[in-house]
This record gives structure tokens, C-alpha cells and sequence, in this order.
């Protein structure tokens, strides 16, 4: 009597890589929406912190700031806003001509389609397109 050793073939294993590889690449979307949301909640948060700093701001000097760049706006209002290759959102300011008022805009690096917006009276930022 003969015991005959069999071991798995080159098939086998080439056959349950293809399998790992699919499930991989249909479950790889799912983890990119929790990833997005939270960006997303990122850019509301420094939206509420840009307009309480510009609430401030206006106490202090009773006008509005303006700024085209986080970095501007870090600069006026002492934040600390993500800038370059860390940011996920591009962050500015604007003000009519007599600084009584300001619309502060969110817009996604990576998507410039998705902006989100907040003035100095808004509860929320908006996904709506700005004013300006």
C-alpha cells in the first residue's frame, strides 16, 4: 500500500488569490465614504470656528475680515487652519466693500465642486453654492 502526498497546485492557489483580489476590490469603496464624511465634517467645523473668530474679530475692530488663503485667514483671525499639501479644503473669506458682513466658503482640493458655505448669521454651513 501506497500513500500518495498531494500538496496544493499552483492552480489552487492562483484560483483563491483571484477571489481575495475581487472581494478586495469590491469592498475597497465601501471604506472611502466614512473616510469622506469625516472630511466633510472637517470643513463644517472650521467653518463654525472661522465665523466665531470673525465674530470676534468684529468686537475688536468692528468690521469683518477678509481673506483669500487659510493662510491669510490664520494670519488675521489667529487660527490654525490646515495649509498645503495637509489640506483637504481650500478656505476664504469675502466681504462687501464696507466689511459689515462676510460669507466665509469651504472648497474641496481634490473636488472644487463640493463647497460649503457660512455667513455671520447661519447656524449651519450650507452645501449650497455661495453668494459670491
Amino acid at each position: 500500500m501506497s500513500r500518495q502526498k498531494r500538496g496544493v497546485t499552483l492552480i489552487e492557489i492562483i484560483v483563491v488569490l483571484v477571489i481575495l483580489g475581487i472581494l478586495a476590490v469590491l469592498t475597497l469603496p465601501q471604506f472611502n465614504k466614512p473616510k469622506e464624511t469625516s472630511i466633510d465634517k472637517e470643513a463644517i467645523a472650521n467653518l463654525k470656528l472661522i465665523q466665531a473668530a470673525e465674530r470676534i474679530y468684529k468686537l475688536e475692530m468692528t468690521v469683518y475680515a477678509s481673506g483669500d488663503t487659510a493662510s491669510d485667514l490664520n494670519d488675521v483671525l489667529r487660527l490654525a487652519l490646515p495649509t498645503g499639501s495637509n489640506a483637504y479644503w481650500n478656505y476664504k473669506v469675502a466681504t462687501p466693500s464696507d466689511n459689515s458682513l462676510f460669507t466665509a466658503k469651504a472648497q474641496r482640493t481634490s473636488d472644487t465642486s463640493r463647497v460649503k458655505c457660512i455667513d455671520q448669521d447661519a447656524e449651519e454651513p450650507s452645501d449650497s453654492s455661495c453668494s459670491w
